[in-house]
C-alpha cells in the first residue's frame, strides 16, 4: 500500500529555489565539536558518593535520538562529575537492582532504597538524573552557491501527484544535480536539559534545575555532476548534550555540592558510620515482590512510548523531507517502493540546501496516542493539524488516521504504508 500522506499535501504548495552564496570553510568549523573541559569552581572540594541514573530523552528529532541516547547522558554526567571531585559508583548498571532503585528513587520511595541500597549503592549519598526535555532544530540559516532547481521542483510537484508514477522528472533532476553546490546549512537547535538530586537515603528530592540553551550544527553540502556529499562540520548533536550536562554540573557544583557530607572529611579521619534504618524481612519480601511487578509495568509503559515516539520521528522524517528518518522508521518491505516513489523527491531536497527558505512544514500540532498495544504489534492515532507555508503562503490540513507498527529487530516500524487522506482546513 501506498503513503502520500503529508507530502500529497503540500502538492499546490512546493517551489523548491536554488541557494546562493558561500559558507564557512569545514576546517574553520571543525574544532567546534571538539571536547572542551570545564574548570569547575569547587573542585578542589571533595564531593559526596554519587550514582547517575538514567535519565530520558524527549526529542520528535530523528537524528537527535539516534545520536544521543540516556546512555551518553549518564557517560557524560559521569565524566564531568569525576572532574569535579564527586565519587561516582562505577559500572552502576551492572550492579544488583539498579533498575529498582532507579525507580525507587523516581518515586521517592524510602523503604523501597533501604531494601535495595546494598553492596556498593551502600556509600552512595546522592542519586542524580539529567534528562533531554526538549531538542529541537528551530532555524535553518542556509549560504552557498547553487544551480538551477526551480525546473525540478516543478516536476516534483508531478511526482506526487502522480503518486510515484513515471515523469520528465528524471531529467530535469538530472540536469539540476549535475550543477556545482556549495553551501553550510546551520541549524539552531533549542535544547534543555533537566537535573535532579535525589537523597539516597530518605528518597527525598534535594534539589532540581533546568537548563536550556541555543546551539548551532553546520552541515557543509557539496555537489557536482550527480555526488553529493554532506559533512557535519561544527558542533555534533551529543557534544550539545554533553555541554549541557557541564552547565548542570557546574550549577550543582556551584549551588548544592556544599549540602552533602564529603566522600571523606577533609582532615583525612574516617567519618563516624551511622546505622541506616532498616526494614522488616516481611516487609522486605513484600516490596521485593511489588517492585518486581513494577519493572515489568515500567519496561512495558516504556515500550509503548517508544512506539509513539517512533510515529512522530516517521512524520518528522516527512516534514523535513529526511529519508533516513523515514526509512529507519519504516518496516523494510516497504523500502523498495517509497524508493520507488520518493527517492527523487527526497534528492532534490538534499541537492538544495535552500529548500528550506520555500518550503516549512509544521507538524507541531499533530498528537500521536497509543489505541491498541499487544505486544509485537499496536496502533497509534495520529491527529491534529499541521501547517504547510510555501512561497509566503499557509495552508492548514488536518490529519486524522490509526497507524499500525511492529517491531523489526527489536525497534518499532511503520509495518501498513497507508494512503493518508489529509484534509485542507478552511
Amino acid at each position: 500500500m501506498k503513503r502520500s500522506g503529508i507530502l500529497g499535501a503540500v502538492l499546490s504548495l512546493v517551489l523548491l529555489s536554488g541557494c546562493v552564496g558561500a559558507g564557512k570553510k569545514a576546517t574553520e568549523l571543525a574544532d567546534q565539536a571538539l571536547y572542551k573541559p570545564v574548570e569547575y569552581e569547587n573542585a578542589a572540594a571533595p564531593g559526596p558518593e554519587v550514582v547517575v541514573l538514567p535519565g530520558k530523552i524527549k526529542s520528535s528529532n530523528y537524528a537527535f535520538v539516534q545520536k544521543v541516547t540516556s546512555n551518553n547522558l549518564r557517560d557524560f554526567a559521569e565524566i564531568e562529575l569525576s572532574k569535579d571531585n564527586f565519587v561516582v559508583l562505577d559500572r552502576a548498571d551492572s550492579q544488583p537492582f539498579f533498575q529498582e532503585i532507579a525507580l525507587a528513587a523516581n518515586l521517592g520511595d524510602a523503604d523501597a532504597l533501604k531494601v535495595f541500597r546494598k553492596g556498593k549503592f551502600k556509600a552512595a549519598r546522592w542519586l542524580l538524573t539529567f534528562n533531554i526535555l526538549k531538542a529541537e532544530p528551530t532555524v535553518y540559516v542556509t549560504k552557498g552557491f547553487d544551480g538551477e532547481t526551480a525546473g525540478a521542483a516543478i516536476e516534483l510537484i508531478a511526482l506526487i501527484a502522480n503518486k510515484g508514477e513515471k515523469s520528465s522528472l528524471g531529467s530535469m533532476v538530472g540536469k539540476t544535480v549535475a550543477s556545482a553546490k556549495a553551501a553550510d546549512t546551520s541549524a539552531i537547535w533549542l535544547v534543555g536539559l533537566q537535573y535532579k538530586i535525589v537523597d539516597a537515603s530518605t528518597g527525598q528530592q534535594m534539589a532540581q534545575g533546568y537548563i536550556e540553551d541555543k546551539m548551532e550544527a553546520t552541515t557543509s553540502m557539496n555537489s557536482f555532476l550527480g555526488a553529493t556529499n554532506q559533512q557535519s562540520t561544527s558542533i555534533t548533536l551529543d557534544t550539545m548534550a554533553q555541554r549541557l550536562i557541564q552547565k548542570a554540573v557546574a550549577e550543582i557544583d556551584k549551588q548544592h555540592k556544599g549540602q552533602a557530607p564529603a566522600a571523606e572529611p577533609a582532615d583525612g579521619k574516617k567519618r563516624k558510620k551511622v546505622p541506616e534504618p532498616t526494614v522488616s524481612p516481611k516487609k522486605e519480601k513484600t516490596i521485593l515482590a511489588e517492585y518486581k511487578k513494577k519493572i515489568d509495568e515500567q519496561k512495558q509503559d516504556q515500550d509503548k512510548e517508544e512506539a509513539v515516539t517512533a510515529l512522530r520521528l516517521h512524520n518528522d522524517g516527512y516534514a523535513n523531507l529526511n529519508q533516513e528518518a523515514v526509512l529507519g522508521t519504516l518496516a523494510k518491505e516497504h523500502h523498495d517502493k517509497f524508493h520507488k516513489k520518493y527517492d527523487k523527491a527526497f534528492a532534490i531536497a538534499q541537492s538544495s540546501p535552500r529548500w528550506r527558505d520555500k518550503l516549512k512544514i509544521d507538524m507541531a500540532g499533530v498528537n500521536c496516542e497509543l489505541v491498541e498495544y499487544k505486544g509485537n504489534t499496536c496502533k497509534v492515532k495520529a491527529v491534529g493539524d499541521y501547517t504547510v507555508t510555501a512561497s509566503g503562503k499557509t495552508k492548514t490540513y488536518h490529519k486524522e488516521e490509526v497507524v499500525e507498527l511492529a517491531k523489526e529487530d527489536g525497534q518499532w516500524k511503520v509495518a501498513v504504508w497507508t494512503d493518508a487522506d489529509d484534509k485542507e482546513v478552511q
